[in-house]
């Protein structure tokens, strides 16, 4: 199944808090208003992409990809220095066999990449997180669209090479 991912420049980023909790060795997202996050996720229901153990958020009537949440343990992160991207605000919409999301039954979760198939890459300096494939350095070739605060997908050619997070650590 060849998932899309399909840039929306006229949404803004869904604004929020992005933590990750060491205790619980997890991403979390906490929306800033309520309401916007179920105008964006619209009335049915939500599903998930994931990365490895990472959940991508899908409103399943919008198709539009909404924050990250998951287990990620900081032990299994490699400490490098993350490049400088040129980051784009707008939103996300995922597209299958070029056909939107709103056939999909709410909480079945579509899986993008297997557990450790990417690599987990934290920049102690910036405090950027990279999740992806490839190398870091071929990111600012890409597409790189903040869609959630501190949350940016990079995207090539519709495909999802690349997840970068920049949460508070708690």
């Amino acid at each position: 199944m060849r998932v899309h991912f399909l840039i929306d420049q006229n949404l803004s980023p869904l604004k929020g808090a992005l933590v990750y909790r060491a205790i619980d060795s997890a991403f979390d997202f906490a929306p800033l208003e309520y309401e916007e996050l179920l105008q964006r996720a619209g009335k049915d229901g939500l599903t998930s992409l994931t990365v490895g153990t990472l959940q991508i958020e899908i409103g399943v009537g919008t198709s539009i990809a909404l924050y990250v949440w998951g287990y990620n343990p900081q032990e299994s992160w490699s400490h490098k220095e993350l490049p400088h991207l040129d980051v784009q605000p707008g939103a996300i919409r995922i597209a299958i066999a070029d056909e939107l999301l709103s056939d999909l039954d709410p909480g079945i979760s579509i899986e993008l990449v297997e557990i450790n198939e990417w690599l987990t890459i934290f920049d102690a300096h910036s405090g950027w997180i990279r999740i992806g494939g490839g190398s870091p350095d071929t990111d600012s070739h890409s597409t790189c669209i903040e869609f959630a605060t501190n949350t940016v997908a990079i995207i090539n050619d519709g495909v999802l090479t690349a997840v970068w997070l920049h949460p508070h650590i708690e």
